[in-house]
């Protein structure tokens, strides 16, 4: 596949898909029929949304680096849910920069690898693409969530400070996410607990031996994962929203310690 950036007219597609791609995630080991049923819906989209963003060719390469990028995890015995949380987070920084449409289309297909249409991705180019289907617009929330994840995506390129606009808009979405917790559910004793696991790691002082933004991704991504199955678009969670308010405000803590220290 030809490196290329992805058309403008492209991001709002590209933005779906990785909306699509995060509900997957989410489900990812959840055994039940509800779980299975939005698996297969935004499975679905996905496919066909990446049959609208490709030619035949390119869907090709994307198909096969994502095989390779899933055989590499299986050898590596990753935890798959939070590696694909981190190659999404990649995409959702990536698609609006040059070169990148292979590794995101890949980023993408290795998702859809974990479902029931995974046979079909790799016939992809052997048969006619799906028709793609008519995906509900993205709300407020699905893209404050993108925000997140391109942020997240970026950390590892960049620095401790943060530019003065970068921190504007993370104060802006992190007022969204603070007014959604508010509106959410209170939290049942048992996800009480999966919320106090998961921000355990911010607890702890971060070790100087690793640089401090990649070691905010890998904790951002390992207390996101367990709490995915609980995201919807279109209403609040006090699981999803507390762990992200906790990842943001680590972050900006950083940004305001390195400030301090420059000065």
């Amino acid at each position: 596949m030809q490196a290329q950036t992805i058309p403008q007219h492209h991001w709002p597609l590209c933005e779906q898909l990785i909306i699509s791609a995060i509900k997957i995630i989410g489900q990812l080991g959840v055994e039940d029929e509800a779980a299975r049923g939005i698996v297969q819906e935004q499975a679905e989209l996905l496919h066909a949304g990446l049959g609208q963003l490709l030619t035949r060719k390119q869907y090709q390469v994307a198909a096969l680096r994502a095989t390779r990028i899933v055989d590499e995890l299986v050898a590596l015995e990753t935890d798959h849910q939070m590696s694909f949380l981190a190659l999404l987070a990649q995409a959702a920084f990536q698609y609006v920069q040059p070169g990148t449409l292979e590794d995101v289309a890949s980023n993408l297909a290795a998702t859809l690898l974990t479902t029931p249409l995974s046979v079909a991705i790799l016939e992809g180019p052997d048969k006619p693409l799906p028709t793609p289907k008519q995906p509900e617009p993205l709300t407020r929330r699905d893209k404050m969530l993108l925000f997140v994840l391109g942020f997240i995506g970026s950390s590892l390129s960049s620095g401790v400070p943060l530019h003065p606009v970068v921190l504007a808009q993370l104060r802006q979405v992190r007022q969204f996410f603070a007014d959604q917790q508010e509106q959410a559910s209170r939290l049942s004793q048992r996800h009480q607990e999966a919320l106090e696991a998961a921000l355990q790691g911010f607890q702890e002082p971060f070790p100087a031996e690793v640089p401090l933004t990649h070691h905010w991704h890998h904790l951002t991504c390992a207390a996101l994962v367990p709490t995915l199955s609980e995201y919807r678009s279109d209403q609040p969670s006090a699981l999803v929203d507390s762990v992200i308010l906790r990842a943001l405000d680590a972050r900006m803590g950083l940004a305001q310690a390195a400030t301090v220290t420059l000065h």
